[in-house]
């Protein structure tokens, strides 16, 4: 077999990071490059960045463009995807609850250019099952990608509203 010296350096798997949001200082969306060189340069080979509900829907197309023409510079080659932290979360929890643009309900007009956008990066949507309406979102999502998976987040959603999800994709 080859051997490689490593000069006395450690060796290691690489960390996956599924949910970050930013490299601690600049947050993915602002500026892809130097967010994910950072977590590279900290041993993350891959992660997702997190786009979180506070954006409405403008903000979060731009914010999928921008991660999507990132991916294309092999300086950004650790982001797999987006992990899709709404837009549908309960309003009554996480960060800037007074200011969360999604609160009003679950709205197709409103989502759709969201899903049409990150149909094929988006590696998770997070969902709060209690949501009137949540079914119609997983359903799009769904139509636009099979393979979608759902994880719950900023929920008070009981049992039943979870197992009610689980066969289409919820993790």
């Amino acid at each position: 077999c080859e051997v490689v010296d490593a000069e006395g350096l450690y060796v290691g798997p690489g960390f996956v990071d599924i949910h970050t949001h930013s490299d601690g200082k600049i947050f993915f969306q602002d500026d892809p490059k130097t967010a994910s060189q950072h977590h590279l340069k900290h041993g993350t080979t891959t992660l997702l960045p997190a786009l979180y509900f506070s954006m409405d829907t403008a903000g979060y197309v731009e914010a999928i463009n921008t991660l999507r023409n990132a991916m294309k510079d092999p300086a950004c080659a650790n982001i797999g995807g987006l992990y899709m932290e709404g837009p549908y979360l309960n309003p009554g929890f996480g960060c800037d609850r007074s200011t969360n643009p999604w609160a009003d309900g679950v709205k197709k007009e409103a989502y759709q250019p969201v899903i049409d956008a990150a149909w094929d990066l988006a590696r998770v949507w997070c969902v709060a099952p209690e949501r009137e309406g949540i079914m119609d979102f997983v359903l799009d999502v769904k139509a636009k990608n099979p393979n979608a998976a759902f994880a719950v987040a900023h929920s008070a959603a009981s049992p039943q509203e979870i197992e009610a999800l689980i066969p289409y994709g919820l993790r």
